[in-house]
């Protein structure tokens, strides 16, 4: 199933497509960004 948001305690995976080159203990650096408008 996608899922746009996934809820504390649950797990999820991820697909990354044409990247053969990922390997077990790979590492991830995921973050996001906010936009807040002033006032």
């Amino acid at each position: 199933d996608d899922v746009k948001e996934v809820g504390t305690g649950f797990d999820c995976g991820i697909v990354l497509k044409d990247n053969d080159d990922i390997k077990v203990d790979d590492v991830f650096e995921v973050y996001g960004e906010e936009v807040k408008k002033n006032g």
